[in-house]
């Protein structure tokens, strides 16, 4: 089965794992308070450094 990885782009440390990729994005938003509105304009005032998303087999 597939997982679905938060990966930070410089540390590679990983930060939230989800099934899906529906279900990382849910986790991000609850997790770091992500909001989707014009007040926030870059994702480095949101996540601790930027990230990525991978794909990852368990």
């Amino acid at each position: 089965m597939n997982m679905w990885l938060m990966v930070g782009c410089q540390s590679g440390k990983v930060y939230l794992k989800a099934n899906t990729k529906a279900e990382l994005n849910q986790l991000a938003i609850t997790e770091y308070k992500r909001t989707d509105n014009a007040t926030t304009r870059f994702r480095q005032e949101l996540y601790p450094e930027p990230m990525r998303y991978m794909k990852a087999n368990r």
